[in-house]
C-alpha cells in the first residue's frame, strides 16, 4: 500500500513541477502559469491603473525584485485577457531602488557594470509602464536627473508626492 501512495504522491509532484510557465508580454521575467477556473479574475472590461512603490534593492533572477513582480503582474493581466490599452502600470523609484534609474553609462561609473535592470525596464516601458524617480532620493544619492538617468525614467518631485498624486487619480497598489 505504501508503494502505491508513494507513486501517487510522486505523480502529483511531477504534475505540479511540469506547469507551463509563460511570459505572455514581458520575456524572461515575471513567470506566470494559467490556472483553470481561477476565482476573481481581472475584469477585462475595465481599466487597470496600478502603481508599484519600488523602494527595495532586493533581487530576484538577477534583477530588482519589485521590477520582477511588476513584470509578473503585467504578464498575469495579459494571460487573463485584459486588453493592452486597458493596462496602465507605473513604478515609483526611491530608497534602495533609486539606482534602477541610472543609465548604463552612469551605472558603469558607479557600480562598474551597466544597469542590469535596464533591459527589463525597457521591456516594461514598451508594454506601457511609466517609471518615476524620486527627486529627493536622487539628490541624496548624488544622481543628476538631467545627466545620470536612463531613457525610460522620468524625474519627479518625490516618491511621496508622486504616489499621492497617482492615488488621487484613482491608481491602486497591488
Amino acid at each position: 500500500m505504501s508503494r502505491l501512495l508513494t507513486a501517487a504522491l510522486l505523480l502529483c509532484c511531477f504534475s505540479a513541477l511540469s506547469q507551463n510557465w509563460q511570459h505572455p508580454r514581458i520575456p524572461d521575467y515575471g513567470s506566470v502559469v494559467a490556472v483553470p477556473d481561477a476565482a476573481l479574475m481581472p475584469d477585462v472590461h475595465r481599466a487597470h491603473r496600478i502603481v508599484f512603490d519600488l523602494a527595495s534593492a532586493n533581487t530576484k533572477d538577477g534583477v530588482n525584485e519589485g521590477l520582477w513582480y511588476l513584470a509578473r503582474l503585467r504578464n498575469l493581466l495579459e494571460l487573463a485577457g485584459v486588453p493592452a490599452d486597458s493596462i496602465q502600470l507605473a513604478g515609483v523609484l526611491h530608497g534602495g531602488a533609486t539606482n534602477l534609474a541610472l543609465s548604463d553609462a552612469s551605472s558603469q561609473i558607479r557600480a562598474g557594470e551597466p544597469n542590469p535592470n535596464l533591459p527589463l525596464m525597457r521591456a516594461l516601458a514598451a508594454a506601457g509602464t511609466t517609471f518615476y524617480l524620486c527627486g529627493q532620493s536622487a539628490a541624496a544619492n548624488k544622481i543628476d536627473v538631467t545627466a545620470d538617468i536612463n531613457d525610460v525614467t522620468t524625474p519627479a518631485l518625490s516618491a511621496m508626492t508622486t504616489l499621492l498624486a497617482l492615488k488621487e487619480m484613482g491608481w491602486v497598489t497591488p
